[in-house]
């Protein structure tokens, strides 16, 4: 853990990686180069364990504490990853592609949420757990679209 609100664990300094590239066919790299990232980079860490009940990720972006809103959450992380856990799962995913359906919420209809805690409220956007795949469709097409104009200037 960290002391300053960038992100919740940094993992780089263990130096941890696989490298054994006699042990995994090509069918298996993506799965390989998945771990590794993940072994290796910042995350921010939010216990999702509503997600059980509610089928959705809550992701904040906005708090009220003692009567003075500050940014949050998606809007202050500067971690590589964000990593929800819900119970023993882990689901880890780019913080690009979480913001990118935070600043699309509208366009993507997402449904924006409050959570009151016992220090403050969070305010933040549900995304259906359901969508995940659609949603980085989506955003690996925009992606795909936005570096081809790039090369056409």
């Amino acid at each position: 853990m960290n002391d300053n609100d960038k992100f919740d664990i940094d993992l780089s300094p263990i130096d941890a990686k696989i490298e054994d590239d006699n042990l995994f066919t090509e069918l298996e790299r993506p799965s390989v180069d998945a771990v590794n990232k993940f072994i290796s980079t910042t995350h921010e860490f939010k216990n999702q364990s509503k997600t059980k009940s509610t089928s959705n990720y809550f992701v904040e972006y906005k708090m009220l504490v003692k009567s003075k809103y500050h940014d949050s959450g998606i809007i202050t992380s500067q971690a590589e990853l964000q990593t929800y856990t819900i119970g023993p799962i882990i689901h880890s995913y780019p913080t690009e592609f979480i913001r990118w359906i935070y600043t699309n919420r509208k366009s993507l209809k997402m449904t924006e949420s409050q959570k009151d805690d016992n220090d403050y409220i969070g305010f933040g956007i549900l995304i259906p757990i359901y969508e995940i795949f659609e949603l980085w469709n989506q955003y690996e097409n925009q992606k795909r679209l936005k570096e081809l104009f790039e090369k056409m200037k």
